[in-house]
């Protein structure tokens, strides 16, 4: 019974972890060893006054939302019984 509570609980954590994106940023004192969405952040700031490259921004953006979308697909029935676990009989 618990399992789907815990289930949720582990994923929205993995996603609050993995968008972390300001606390990354502050954080990170070199270059080589920074996360995805870090990198992404860069490439725009690198890209802002010569014209954005929208084709290596889309792919860089879905790169970063595929372990999302793969652990939702994987895990979206526990997610859901999850949150409604205790709702009603």
């Amino acid at each position: 019974m618990a399992r789907g509570g815990i289930i949720t609980t582990f994923l929205m954590q993995f996603i609050f972890n993995w968008n972390e994106t300001l606390f990354a940023i502050a954080l990170m004192s070199s270059d080589d060893k920074i996360t995805l969405p870090v990198a992404l952040v860069s490439f725009v700031k690198s890209q802002q006054f010569s014209g954005l490259d929208w084709g290596t921004m889309f792919a860089g953006m879905c790169i970063l939302l595929a372990p999302m979308i793969a652990l939702f697909s994987w895990l979206g029935n526990r997610i859901i019984q999850g949150m409604t676990v205790g709702i009603g009989r």
